[in-house]
């Protein structure tokens, strides 16, 4: 009975209002655009003024209390989410190259997806350890200016069809 009402509040918290935005192509794009955005800004400004991404580690005793609370193991949970995000980000970036016009945008978008699909493998190698972002800061660096590029282009493409 337990799950069904953990299963009854997902649907109402996650599913619904999901399915509610995938239904209207428009307040998809715009929601999703407005999250790659600022989450490739945050990106930016963490290394350009930070010089490096704050570790985000568990208290051990917490850690241990909340795996065995909820049977699962946080370290591989938080890598299941952030492949999920980048898996996100290139569907929304394949969408967007389609309101993309001209080939030298198509290859920064392609660009752009290459560095997503970069680190979905980089974060699926290593099961031992959490993904490091000081250490590709490089490659994170090129791939929030892409996608931001890659976005805005493709903004400006669409606002111009519909004029």
């Amino acid at each position: 009975m337990q799950s069904k009402g953990a299963v009854l509040l997902f649907l109402a918290i996650f599913a619904l209002p999901l399915i509610a935005v995938s239904t209207n192509h428009n307040l998809f794009f715009v929601l999703v655009s407005i999250a790659v955005v600022v989450l490739s800004l945050k990106d930016i400004y963490s290394l350009l003024t930070v010089n490096n991404f704050p570790d985000q580690q568990l208290d051990e005793e917490l850690e241990e209390e909340l795996e065995d609370l909820v049977d699962i193991d946080l370290k591989r949970f938080g890598t299941g989410i952030s492949v999920v995000y980048n898996m996100i980000v290139v569907l929304f970036l394949v969408y967007c190259a389609f309101y993309l016009i001209t080939h030298y945008l198509k290859i920064l978008a392609s660009f752009a997806i290459l560095l997503q699909v970069h680190f979905i493998i980089k974060k699926l190698k290593d099961k031992e350890q959490s993904f490091d972002k000081n250490l590709h800061k490089p490659q994170i660096l090129l791939s929030s200016i892409s996608n931001i590029a890659v976005v805005v282009f493709a903004v400006l493409n669409k606002i111009l069809r519909v004029i």
